[in-house]
């Protein structure tokens, strides 16, 4: 079968790695998500799915604008499952700043079965081991959880009630006070009385600690508890965030740039 273009992207390759490693949640550490699907549409390129059985899915989205150029060689949406580490390791590898990303298959279904990375005098072939099958085993309801100014819609399609304006560098210091206390009973997320709190530890701990940590609140009162998905997410990003959750509801963080808007829902934990 003749694979043909179904998209290409050209970008920077500094670009490209910081757009991979934003939508995995890499840190210096590594990355939390191995495979990423992307979608490449008439007006931006987004991360529509997650893994069923993880407890935390991305969705993000970027304008165009960011890119030097796109092109979208078919009528529907492109789209591709890539191996994360193999792409940002062939990025790395790459001599030349000025790459090409195409997305290569079928035109009749729009899916990617393999990816070239491009520049003027280098090629590498990355094979796309999941086609159209995988939309069967991966959650794509993302998109639809949330409106027009990024607000999260819980279950019952109700907005969740409580906002928290804050930085990923105070997540960052609750994920600290967490692991410093050496708590086993998760990652505490706490709204009491109009203000962002951390109490972590007991006197069964190593320490107890307790802080009102930066964050401009509106809405109900919460205390959920969370996996350790909320350190990685915290120390993969930089800068203001906004943080939607509700009384044992998912916590939904947002940070959005003027031309891409990063979106991930941890689910609560069970203890």
């Amino acid at each position: 079968m003749t694979r043909e273009p179904l998209a290409t992207l050209a970008a920077s390759r500094a670009g490209l790695r910081q757009m991979v490693g934003l939508g995995a949640l890499g840190t210096s550490e590594g990355v939390y998500y191995d495979e990423m699907l992307v979608r490449v549409t008439e007006d931006r390129v987004e991360t529509p799915a997650g893994k069923r059985e993880t407890a935390m899915a991305a969705y993000c989205t970027v304008e165009h604008e960011v890119f030097d150029s796109v092109d979208l060689h078919s009528q529907d949406p492109a789209m591709a499952v890539f191996d994360v580490d193999a792409a940002l390791g062939w990025l790395e590898w790459l001599a030349a700043d000025a790459v090409e990303v195409v997305l290569l298959g079928d035109p009749s279904d729009a899916f990617a079965e393999a990816l070239e990375l491009r520049t003027a005098s280098e090629t590498v072939h990355l094979a796309c081991r999941h086609g159209p099958e995988i939309l069967g085993q991966v959650t794509t309801e993302l998109p639809s959880r949330f409106d027009e100014d990024d607000r999260f819609r819980l279950e019952d399609g109700s907005l969740a009630p409580t906002r928290v304006a804050t930085t990923a560098a105070e997540l960052e210091r609750l994920a600290d006070a967490v692991e410093l206390a050496e708590t086993v009973d998760g990652y505490p997320f706490v709204v009491e009385d109009g203000a962002f709190l951390l109490d972590v530890g007991s006197e069964l701990s190593v320490a107890h600690a307790t802080a009102t940590l930066d964050g401009d609140v509106t809405g109900e009162d919460v205390s959920n508890r969370y996996s350790a998905e909320l350190a990685a997410l915290a120390r993969a990003l930089e800068g203001d965030v906004v943080v939607q959750t509700g009384p044992d509801e998912p916590l939904v963080v947002v940070q959005q740039h003027s031309l891409f808007t990063l979106r991930y829902v941890l689910l609560p934990a069970s203890w």
